[in-house]
Parts: C-alpha cells; structure tokens; sequence
C-alpha cells in the first residue's frame, strides 16, 4: 500500500486500481493499519 501511494505520488484512487482493490477499501486500509503517510 505504501509503495503504490508513493508510486502515484499520494493518488488513492490510482494506487487503488494498482492494488485491484476499491478506493473506499484502500482508504480503510490505511485506517486499519494506522498508516501515518
């Protein structure tokens, strides 16, 4: 997750669809693991 987000420089919704996961899903995620980006 991290890497994609650099990747798309901050882009959810790009690092998203790299991930093939939804936007909302990645945005959760990132909650869950407490990801301080």
């Amino acid at each position: 997750i991290i890497r994609s987000l650099h990747r798309w420089e901050g882009n959810r919704t790009r690092a998203a669809e790299e991930l093939g996961i939804s936007r909302r899903t990645l945005i959760n995620k990132i909650a869950d693991y407490q990801l301080d980006l």
